[in-house]
């Protein structure tokens, strides 16, 4: 089993729901790997931060990985 499969099977605090806003998010760290965690329809949606064609980090700006109308990935 691979790291990363190690960390999906595991239950994790992320933060409460009402610490964020509606499609605002949060940048995390779980054993040095970056994730970042987002409110979308009063749910946590969590993402490594890496993008999986180029490994690039997906945040556009610090805190930013939303396109400029909330909908969608950059």
């Amino acid at each position: 089993m691979d790291n990363n499969q190690q960390l999906v099977e595991r239950d994790y605090f992320l933060c409460q729901l009402s610490d964020l806003e509606e499609l605002q998010s949060i940048e995390l760290e779980i054993d040095e790997r970056k994730l970042f965690a987002i409110r979308q329809d009063n749910q946590l949606h969590a993402y490594w931060n890496s993008c999986p064609h180029m490994g690039i980090p997906l945040n556009w700006m610090p805190g930013k990985f939303l396109d400029l109308d909330g909908a969608l990935l950059q």
